[in-house]
């Protein structure tokens, strides 16, 4: 044991890790290999490395802004939705998701897709946007053409609302011919708490 470097069991109190056998060549040292202790194992680093990796980790994701990385406290949301494509000159919103009250959001992952034939990517036969309180939202006002897949959605560029707010997906008809197929769009990030509402009411 080195001096001043706490061993698995004080890390965990009550938790006894398992050792390696000596036979073994997984682990030469002999050292119990924990996942969920730092001191002897964290991304591929073991003993002091390793505690001082999951420190400046730690310290940096501190530094990150809510909406990059989740906070303390989030709550990820992951919404479907699916609509018979309208009609020609008709607007319809595939769904809508509210922002509970005292959190603010960020919607990370978008899809939109077309289940049907006949759709020309680019063509401006439909467009696709996203508001936020029915306010078209900056780089998602107009999109023309399929964005991700129901399998795999795309990154966005971090589409923000606040307390109380709502997202809504839409698409607009201009010249397709509709008849029988569906448009169906996924949106995905997390809410986390809204640390200026929460202090107004403090």
């Amino acid at each position: 044991m080195i001096p001043g470097v706490p061993s698995p069991g004080m890390l965990h109190p009550g938790k006894q890790p398992q050792h390696a056998h000596a036979s073994g060549n997984n682990n030469p040292s002999g050292i119990a290999q924990d996942p969920d202790c730092p001191d002897t194992q964290l991304d591929g680093q073991s003993g002091i490395p390793g505690m001082f990796a999951f420190f400046l980790r730690q310290q940096f994701q501190k530094l990150l802004p809510p909406w990059y990385y989740p906070p303390p406290k989030f709550q990820s949301f992951d919404k479907q939705g699916v609509v018979p494509t309208p009609a020609i000159g008709t607007t319809v919103p595939i769904f809508s998701l509210q922002v509970p009250q005292g959190y603010a959001s960020v919607a990370r992952r978008l899809s939109i897709n077309i289940i049907g034939p006949g759709f020309v990517q680019g063509s401006g036969s439909l467009v696709f946007s996203i508001t936020v309180d029915n306010a078209p939202y900056k780089n998602y006002a107009s999109i023309l053409t399929e964005f991700g897949s129901p399998q795999i959605p795309r990154d966005t560029d971090g589409i923000l609302a606040n307390s109380g707010q709502v997202y809504r997906v839409n698409v607009l008809n201009v010249s397709y011919a509709a008849l029988g197929t569906n448009v169906v769009a996924s949106l995905g990030g997390w809410f986390y708490p809204d640390i200026k509402k929460q202090r107004r009411r403090g």
